[in-house]
């Protein structure tokens, strides 16, 4: 069974790549640990979380089962004191990890005005909240600019956007937000997260390599369409990825942070693919649709297992105005202070590497091993049985 339900939450995984994924659960057994639990995520990721949260199940199962005898009654319940006294030890499970350095980062998930710059700089450049050799890093929500992307530079597209450009000239300040970036028409946008630094987009990153959705237009999708398998409006008009590739081959990825946008919490691999020693911390910038209900619940839990898997600390930003920041142990760090909507807060950097982000996805192949084992063993058995009964 933990196998089984290992391989079922690996593959409808990967066949997210294939469409627009936000018609699929986001839900993983893995997730229902506690937080203790949750540190084996930096040994085989969410998908040894599923494993451990149904080899319980199935032991509980078990122990009631009518047809259980009393020894295999026992064996369950010791098996499931072994498995449950660290997976709910708590603190006992969280590891030590040496990151005497702190990155600053200020969350602002609401649009920047001119008669809210100077609130936001004098924030930014406070003295008893951030010394003189320390640098910001200013985080936004999703989408939440307009650019345009002309002979080779990004320029502000709208008068209402250039209050950010106005405050990236902060001291010791970068802004990382979620913007639009406009080519020739406005059927021709990348949907990207920048890092703008002295008024200049010095970094981008574009969705399509992030999380795998619309944006993107995946293989399929247009028939998908024809077929009302998704509604048209689903897709979204976007640069297709070979074509934005191309006309962002003059920048760089955001330096010192891996970026994530959107769904990109729900998906180890966008934060995991590209991953070195050089990245203080994590970000996400989402939409204000992760505000509400279910889906705030579930980005802030994978908030948590995201940042256990990569050992970093990670801080989202969303359009609805909920923050949250999360350290490499998954612990939640509350904002030094809070101002007229913006945080601060003080994250710890780490730069070591989780057995995870070297090992990749063992625990799944060891289940398909099992699984495959398993399925090879009763076609055996069932042609062995039939063979017996032929020669009898």
């Amino acid at each position: 069974m933990p196998c089984v339900c290992v391989l079922y939450e690996f593959t409808r995984y990967y066949a997210t790549f294939l469409y627009d994924g936000s018609g699929l659960t986001f839900f993983s057994l893995g997730q229902f640990l506690p937080l203790g639990g949750l540190q084996l995520a930096s040994v085989g990721g969410i998908w040894l979380l599923t494993f451990v949260t149904a080899l319980l199940i199935w032991l509980i199962v078990s122990v009631f089962h009518v047809g259980s005898t009393r020894t295999r009654s026992i064996a369950c319940v010791a098996s499931f004191g072994l498995l449950a006294i660290p997976v709910f030890a708590g603190d006992g499970m969280i590891y030590e990890r040496d990151s005497e350095e702190e990155a600053v980062i200020m969350t602002v998930p609401f649009p920047v005005s001119f008669s809210s710059i100077s609130a936001v700089k004098q924030f930014a450049s406070d003295p008893r909240l951030i010394a003189d050799e320390e640098s910001l890093t200013i985080l936004g929500p999703e989408t939440m600019l307009e650019l345009r992307l002309i002979d080779g530079a990004i320029t502000f597209n709208r008068p209402q956007d250039e209050p950010w450009k106005e405050v990236s000239t902060t001291r010791n300040c970068s802004v990382l937000i979620g913007a639009w970036i406009i080519m020739e028409n406005r059927d021709d946008r990348i949907n990207a997260i920048v890092q703008i630094r002295e008024g200049e987009v010095v970094g981008v990153e574009p969705k399509h390599r992030l999380a795998p959705f619309v944006e993107s237009q995946p293989f399929g999708t247009g028939s998908l369409v024809e077929m009302g398998w998704i509604p048209e409006d689903a897709v979204r008009d976007a640069t297709l990825p070979g074509a934005a590739n191309e006309r962002l081959r003059c920048f760089t990825k955001p330096q010192g942070i891996q970026t994530g946008v959107c769904y990109d919490i729900f998906f180890g691999a966008a934060y995991l693919d590209g991953l070195n020693v050089s990245h203080d911390f994590m970000t996400c910038s989402l939409d204000e649709s992760y505000d509400f209900g279910v889906f705030q619940w579930l980005s802030i839990h994978h908030s948590q297992i995201r940042a256990i898997e990569t050992c970093r600390s990670l801080v989202r930003c969303s359009l609805g105005g909920i923050t949250a920041a999360f350290d490499p142990n998954g612990r939640e760090i509350q904002p030094m202070i809070s101002r007229a909507g913006m945080n601060l807060y003080r994250v710890p950097v780490c730069h070591e590497t989780s057995f995870y982000a070297q090992a990749g996805d063992w625990i799944v192949w060891f289940s398909l091993v099992v699984v495959s084992g398993w399925m090879a063993y009763g076609i055996c058995e069932r042609r062995f049985k039939r063979v017996s009964i032929d020669e009898a």
